[in-house]
């Protein structure tokens, strides 16, 4: 990015604030405008969030690159607003920026989409890709040949194991695991702690439904996602990148 531009963050929740908490670690506070509320009332204008101005609605992404703003990070959780607003800001002519605190690890041969959010001690491995507007959490790890489409959140400790596929806009809740090779389709909700272990390809789904019981060596006690059922187990400064 170069020296001069400015970024906005889009959004005024838990995930923006911890958006200017990476750009404040990469050394970019400098460079942020400030916040845009994406309420549909945008309460928070003219108020500070961590020293940082919210200084309007999404109104005013059309105004912003008259005022020098060149780049935006889109920092809602919601994935389906996420997505409408990076397409809305692309059209007015405003980059993603992608970010990424510096204790994370990224594979020079991995790819990140523009606009995504990597937090504290994620890890991206080699031939791993994301897309645009992803959000990978804190200690979630990202393995080799895996593909994570546009719009996806990836909560705290989860673990995508190799060659697997996360369809677009997809949310998987903190601790999930997703075993080597599976594929979950878009728009679909997996409950924090999970285990998938075959593919969940229904779109929109919310992996759930009829319990069972099923014993996982090593493990501690959690719900287990199989063919669509779960259950329970049983038993600037410059990321890091892994060579």
């Amino acid at each position: 990015m170069p020296p001069m531009d400015r970024i906005v963050i889009v959004g005024a929740g838990a995930l923006a604030r911890t958006a200017l908490d990476i750009l404040d670690e990469m050394g970019w506070r400098a460079h942020v405008h400030g916040y845009l509320d994406p309420g549909a009332d945008a309460t928070l204008r003219g108020q500070h969030l961590d020293g940082a101005p919210v200084v309007g609605g999404l109104d005013r992404l059309s105004t912003l690159k008259k005022n020098g703003v060149t780049h935006a990070v889109i920092a809602i959780e919601d994935g389906r607003q996420r997505a409408t607003v990076s397409q809305l800001s692309i059209r007015q002519g405003i980059e993603l920026v992608s970010i990424c605190h510096p204790s994370a690890t990224l594979s020079r041969r991995a790819k990140v989409g523009d606009g995504s959010i990597l937090m504290p001690g994620c890890i991206i491995t080699i031939g791993a890709t994301t897309g645009l507007s992803c959000v990978i959490g804190s200690g979630a790890s990202i393995d080799e040949d895996t593909v994570i489409e546009h719009y996806v959140t990836i909560g705290s400790g989860c673990v995508v194991a190799c060659r697997s596929r996360i369809g677009e806009g997809t949310v998987l809740g903190a601790g999930v695991t997703v075993a080597e090779g599976v594929k979950v389709g878009p728009w679909t909700r997996v409950p924090a702690g999970a285990r998938l272990l075959e593919d969940q390809l229904r779109s929109g789904s919310e992996t759930g439904g009829e319990l069972r019981r099923e014993a996982v060596a090593g493990s501690n006690p959690g719900p287990v996602a199989t063919g669509g059922r779960t259950g329970q187990r049983a038993g600037r400064r410059s990321p890091r990148r892994s060579r």
